[in-house]
C-alpha cells in the first residue's frame, strides 16, 4: 500500500482524526505561513474531504484533509479507497481535549483495521500528532501535559504493536513544529537525501554553525542539521526558524526579487539568510526556475570570524538539489 513514487512522482498524504483536532488549521498554516490567525478562527468544519496540492522537489504532493465529524468518519470506514495508496498518514489528537482521548484511540483502531485489509506497508511510519501543544501552556501545565502524552503514547504502542509509529507535538503558533513533521515524512521518499544530509552535517560542523536549514519556496524543509542546542529552551530555535519561514514566505508572495542575502545579530546569536534560484529543464524541455532558501544560526562571535563562502555553499547545494530532482 504505497504509491510507486519512482515512476508516478505522486504522493498522497492523509490527515485524519476527530473533528476539531486541528487538521484544517494545520493546512491553513502550511499554505500561508503568516497572517493566518483570522482564517483559522473563522474555519468551518470540513465537509467530507478538502484537497490541497503542492510541488516538492519534482513530486506532486496531494494532501487529503479528512473531515472529522462522526457522519463522515463512518462514511470513510465503509470505503477502503480513502485509506488506500497512502504514502504518509498523519493522525491528529487534540492534546487539550482530554475527554475525547478514548474516542480518538477507538477511531484510530478502526482505521488500522482497514490498513490491515489493504495491506498497509507497516515499515512506513504512522505519524501521531499531538496538536495544540502550545509552549506557554505546556510549560505552565507541564506535569499534566507530560502525563497525557505518556498515557496516550503507551496506550497506542501497546494496543497496536504491529505498526510503526512516530510521535510529534505541534502548534499553529509554532510554524516550525508543523513544517518539521510534514517535511520529515516527505524526505523519506527523496533519493539522494542521505548525501545532502551528509553535506549539511559536514559543512555545519566545519564552520561551527548551530543550525542550518535548506527549504523550498513553499516553506517545506528539504534538509536540516543541528550542531548544538547550547542548553537553550526547545522553543528558542523553533521561534527563530518559524520567523525565517514566515519572512521568506512573505518575500515570495511579494515577489521581492532584490532579496539575496541578509545577516543580523540578536544578543549572542547571528541569523544568516540567503536565497538562490535553481533552473531545471523538465520532461517537456521547458526551463523551470525555483527559489530555495538557506537559514543559518550561529554564535555571533563565530559569525564575525567565520570565513565560510556563501557562493561556494550555494554551488554545492545546487548540485545536490539537481541530483535529487533529476533522479
Amino acid at each position: 500500500m504505497s504509491s510507486d513514487l519512482a515512476s508516478s512522482k505522486d504522493m498522497k498524504i492523509v490527515l485524519s482524526g476527530l473533528d476539531n483536532a486541528g487538521k484544517t488549521s494545520m493546512m491553513v498554516v502550511m499554505k500561508k505561513m503568516y497572517q493566518f490567525l483570522e482564517d483559522v478562527s473563522n474555519l468551518e468544519p470540513t465537509i467530507r474531504i478538502d484537497y490541497y496540492q503542492r510541488e516538492f522537489l519534482g513530486f506532486n504532493i496531494n494532501f487529503w484533509d479528512m473531515g472529522g465529524q462522526e457522519k463522515y468518519r463512518e462514511r470513510y470506514l465503509k470505503r477502503d479507497i480513502y485509506f488506500d495508496n497512502i504514502d504518509t498518514f498523519i493522525y491528529l489528537i487534540d492534546i487539550k481535549d482530554e475527554e475525547r482521548f478514548d474516542e480518538s484511540i477507538e477511531y484510530l483502531e478502526k482505521i488500522l483495521k482497514i490498513f490491515e485489509e489493504v495491506q498497509y506497508n507497516k515499515e512506513n511510519p504512522i505519524y501521531i500528532c499531538f496538536s495544540k501543544m502550545d509552549y506557554d501552556q505546556a510549560f505552565t501545565e507541564k506535569p499534566e501535559y507530560i502525563k497525557n502524552l505518556a498515557v496516550i503514547r503507551k496506550d497506542i504502542l501497546e494496543k497496536f504493536s504491529d505498526f510503526n509509529f512516530e510521535f510529534f507535538t505541534t502548534s499553529i503558533f509554532n510554524i516550525y513544529s508543523i513544517i518539521k513533521m510534514i517535511s520529515g515524512g516527505l524526505r523519506k521518499f527523496i533519493p539522494e537525501y542521505e548525501a545532502l544530509m551528509q553535506f549539511l552535517m559536514e559543512y555545519s560542523e566545519k564552520n561551527n554553525f548551530d543550525q542550518i536549514l535548506l527549504y523550498d519556496d513553499t516553506g517545506l524543509i528539504i534538509g536540516e542539521y543541528s550542531n548544538s542546542l547550547k542548553e537553550r529552551k526547545p522553543q528558542f530555535y523553533d521561534d527563530i526558524i518559524s520567523e525565517h519561514l514566515e519572512y521568506h514566505k512573505r518575500i515570495e508572495d511579494e515577489e521581492n526579487k532584490r532579496f539575496r542575502y541578509t545577516r543580523k545579530t540578536d544578543d549572542d546569536m547571528m541569523d544568516v539568510n540567503l536565497r538562490f534560484t535553481l533552473p531545471i529543464v523538465n520532461e517537456d524541455e521547458m526551463e523551470i526556475r525555483n527559489n530555495y532558501y538557506v537559514s543559518i544560526i550561529m554564535d555571533k562571535d563565530v559569525g564575525h570570524k567565520s570565513e565560510w563562502n556563501r557562493l561556494e555553499l550555494v554551488k554545492n547545494l545546487k548540485q545536490k538539489l539537481k541530483d535529487i530532482i533529476t533522479q
